[in-house]
């Protein structure tokens, strides 16, 4: 399993709002902004905390779709 958390790209600037998307392999789990000068750490805390927020689905089917939305199996 990948955890991936990408930056949309749409702000060119160093400084200001950046909107970044956290993905569990290719499926996206949620969104948050995060600005560069607050640090890498206020980064992951930004994203542990939008992910914390977001029902995120146990996988229910391990060869095609590892996580689906809507399934009543919720993580912990």
């Amino acid at each position: 399993m990948s955890i991936i958390i990408t930056n949309d790209g749409t702000n060119p600037r160093s400084h200001g709002d950046h909107r970044y998307t956290v993905h569990i392999n290719q499926q996206v789990i949620t969104q948050f902004v995060h600005r560069r000068q607050e640090g890498l750490a206020a980064c992951l805390r930004k994203a542990a905390d939008a992910v914390a927020a977001t029902e995120v689905i146990k996988p229910v089917d391990h060869t095609t779709r590892p996580y689906e939305r809507g399934h009543n199996d919720v993580l912990p």
